[in-house]
């Protein structure tokens, strides 16, 4: 079987991972293959980079016209090791510039191209708390706060950002709303060297339930990958 990355003819061979929804073996290659990041109004491949297909055969078909399409979910686990469809725990650092432009680069690539599978919802704490506050003021904030408090209920993927941007006094507003999401949603929650502590005081069913999260690690010493 062929297919087209690109407009480059590669065979994919039947590789040792599996899908876990389906349990098949995946289909694609040992070497990388270059992907443009787009194309300009005369056809022309705009940026890109080199990536490994892995696509499972029942969730894409085999179909020899298409191209072989890896999910960013799956891209992001590759390339991270971190599988979004769990609880993944994000520690970075204010005081490391790198660190947060990674974190917030890692956002709006997720966004970007998670988003176009899964509902995702960036949660900015601070605003939360404050629209929460203000829900009373008028009918048009009322309706705000009750939109933002529906995408959260719905999002397959929640984003937390971040333990370190509430108050004290607001901690029980926020936890109250991670326990509003649906019990298949993921969480991914930053967090600061200076909010880690906040991890423990959580409610026990948050805190047993983060006990099992995914750890990841963004800082200028090595210990990331970009996506």
């Amino acid at each position: 079987m062929e297919v087209k990355v690109n407009g480059e003819v590669i065979t994919p061979i039947e590789l040792e991972e599996v899908c876990p929804e389906h349990g098949c073996h995946l289909l694609g290659r040992n070497e990388p293959v270059w992907s443009y990041d787009g194309h300009d109004s005369n056809g022309k491949g705009i940026g890109g980079h080199w990536y490994t297909p892995r696509v499972c055969p029942q969730c894409f078909g085999r179909k020899p016209e298409e191209s072989v399409r890896v999910s960013s979910i799956a891209e992001f686990k590759h390339k991270k090791g971190i599988d979004l469809k769990k609880d993944v725990i994000v520690k970075y650092s204010f005081n490391d510039e790198l660190s947060v432009v990674a974190a917030d680069n890692m956002k709006s690539w997720i966004i970007q191209n998670v988003g176009r599978e899964i509902k995702v919802k960036i949660v900015n704490t601070r605003k939360y708390c404050e629209q929460m506050t203000h829900r009373f003021m008028s009918d048009e904030e009322k309706q705000k706060f009750l939109k933002l408090k529906h995408e959260i209920e719905i999002a397959d993927l929640v984003i937390i950002d971040s333990l370190a941007d509430f108050s004290e006094s607001q901690e029980e507003s926020v936890y109250n709303m991670m326990l509003t999401c649906k019990d298949n949603a993921s969480f991914m929650i930053l967090t600061i060297p200076e909010s880690e502590s906040r991890l423990d005081d959580m409610p026990i069913k948050l805190k047993y339930r983060l006990k099992s999260a995914q750890i990841m690690g963004l800082d200028s010493k090595g210990r990331r990958n970009e996506v």
